[in-house]
């Protein structure tokens, strides 16, 4: 949930550059589609900075699928953007989909992917956590990487050495190497980011 408040960003910005922020999420029929229409009514309700909602419809998805009338109506009414996405690294990984979302084009300063079973719930004006190049949520649960072998392939695979930190899941309250949810993501450069991601 973002639960961020005015008062605690102007006083961690010190009255600082105001950001603009691409909200983006996954949308299609089925289990997804009621999930994303409630969040999106949920950020054009409580966001109150420049921002944009898209709502991003898999390309893989049979032309004789389409998103309910009503969905599309509310994205019309409340100003969220449709656009078509393609999962670049395979159809069957959905988490390729969330990639895809990332480099969405957009002209705000930042973009945040979220899950669509999120909901906003306060009003949210920018938070000084989100004003680098990533952020994210750290997991609720270990489940990868309990063997510190597989991370050292990893990071081997990618050429860069192990961290020396840990971080805290969020639910289990284990230490592990940095490890986080992938359903909250901010990044500054959306469409290198996901280049990145999917080439990895």
């Amino acid at each position: 949930m973002l639960e961020y408040q005015q008062q605690e960003f102007a006083e961690s910005n010190g009255g600082g550059q105001e950001l603009s922020y691409c909200f983006v999420f996954v949308c299609q029929p089925g289990r997804l589609e009621p999930q994303a229409t409630l969040l999106s009514a949920s950020l054009h309700k409580w966001v109150k900075c420049g921002s944009e909602i898209v709502a991003a419809i898999p390309a893989s998805q049979p032309s004789s699928i389409v998103l309910s009338a009503d969905t599309l109506s509310l994205f019309s009414d409340i100003g969220v953007r449709c656009v078509e996405i393609k999962n670049e690294v395979d159809p069957a990984y959905l988490i390729g989909n969330k990639i895809a979302c990332l480099g969405v084009e957009t002209d705000c300063d930042r973009t945040i992917f979220l899950d669509t079973d999120m909901i906003c719930m306060r009003e949210f004006h920018g938070d000084a956590r989100l004003m680098g190049e990533f952020a994210a949520k750290t997991a609720d649960v270990v489940t990868y990487g309990h063997v510190k072998e597989n991370w050292q392939k990893v990071y081997k695979a990618v050429g860069i050495p192990m961290p020396d930190y840990t971080v805290t899941t969020s639910v289990s309250l284990e230490e592990s190497l940095p490890y986080f949810n992938a359903g909250m993501i901010q990044v500054k450069d959306g469409l290198t980011f996901a280049r990145v991601w999917g080439e990895c």
